[in-house]
């Protein structure tokens, strides 16, 4: 199998099925919200960085995303926060930007994957 495919299917199993929002800002994941969001802006996926930053107003607001996670638990108790989250999640999983091949073109582009 051609490490393309092999990338790609990894990336996807990683990124576009995994990821919910409530989860995401709860568990340690929430500790690296913004090399995520430095990631979504460097691989060029503004849709799916926009629906991050969403997630993040709705959790914390103007507030940063605390690296202490019991801080962040608490902004993810307020009423509504999950079902909000939930949405967002569902526009995550119906937006058609691919990030498996946005991450293959970094690879490719910046030289971490070559292909023979």
């Amino acid at each position: 199998m051609e490490i393309k495919t092999l990338l790609r299917r990894y990336v996807k199993n990683q990124v576009n099925e995994y990821f919910e929002a409530s989860p995401f800002f709860c568990n340690s994941s929430g500790e690296y919200y913004r090399q995520a969001e430095l990631g979504l802006m460097r691989l060029g996926a503004k849709n799916k960085l926009k629906l991050l930053r969403k997630a993040k107003v709705i959790a914390f607001g103007e507030n940063e995303v605390s690296k202490d996670r019991s801080k962040r638990w608490e902004y993810m108790q307020v009423e509504g926060v999950s079902k909000s989250l939930d949405n967002v999640d569902t526009e995550y999983y119906d937006c058609s930007e691919d990030i498996g091949s946005l991450m293959e073109k970094f690879a490719l582009e910046t030289g971490l994957v070559k292909i023979a």
